[in-house]
């Protein structure tokens, strides 16, 4: 939402810059009026941080331009500072021109806000959730980088894998009848085990969803893994704690 406040100390800040400045001659006009379009521009970006790309922020510094340079220039005739005659058309077209194509660039730099601070993420920065699939940033408070999730997700203990029965089968084979969980250490009658493709260790469906599908005794990782988790799932990779598949039943047993 367009931020008054902001929108109109920020006119009359640069139309008093404008007044003054320009009263020089018609250099100057020419010279402060591309280049307070700009500083419009940057004026915006730093008091606006929370909505910088929405349509209304986009536009607002350069209408705040354009009237800044109206403004002073109707100003400083009032006040016969000088008469830049159609130097302050100029001028005026100058700022308004300015401060649209440093917003132009401003757009183009980032690939969306944070879903949890709203701060812009400039390109090549920031993570996407693979449970909500939103886009967050590196801060703490937004992207959990020890479960590779954003905080949100994190807290809801939303889910990554599907729930049905014929899925978990199909990645790690049928319900284990005996055992307990190797991370929670629930009995078979509990929760739903399903045996590790490599090592054998069973883990229960909620620690499996928990820990990205990474097995916590060998570091396998099961197929069904989104595409973006397999290189950040593979840097929490635990040292294996046994030889195999046969080892690991036998010291369960």
């Amino acid at each position: 939402m367009l931020k008054t406040s902001h929108f109109w100390s920020g006119t009359v800040l640069f139309a008093l810059l404008y007044m003054a400045i320009t009263g020089i001659g018609p250099a100057a006009v020419v010279i402060w009026g591309a280049f307070s379009g700009v500083l419009c521009a940057y004026f915006w970006r730093l008091l606006d941080t929370q909505n910088s790309f929405s349509p209304d922020s986009m536009a607002a510094p350069v209408v705040m331009a354009g009237s800044a340079a109206a403004a002073g220039a109707l100003a400083r005739l009032a006040l016969e500072l000088g008469d830049a005659g159609l130097w302050d058309v100029g001028g005026i077209l100058l700022a308004v021109g300015a401060a649209w194509g440093i917003q132009t660039v401003f757009r183009r730099g980032p690939i969306g806000t944070c879903l949890m601070c709203k701060s812009p993420l400039p390109q090549g920065t920031g993570f996407t959730c693979p449970r909500c699939r939103e886009q967050v940033c590196e801060s703490p408070n937004c992207w959990n980088a020890k479960h590779f999730r954003c905080t949100l997700c994190h807290e809801r203990e939303v889910v990554l894998f599907p729930i049905r029965d014929a899925w978990w089968a199909e990645q790690l084979g049928p319900r284990a009848a005996h055992g307990q969980c190797s991370i929670c250490y629930k009995e078979s009658h509990e929760t739903d085990l399903r045996e590790c493709g490599q090592c054998g260790w069973p883990m229960c469906r909620r620690c499996w969803d928990y820990h990205n599908g990474l097995c916590g005794h060998c570091g396998w990782l099961i197929r069904g893994v989104p595409p973006e988790l397999w290189g950040l799932a593979r840097k929490q990779r635990p040292a294996a704690g046994g030889g195999g598949r046969d080892r690991s039943r036998s010291a369960r047993s």
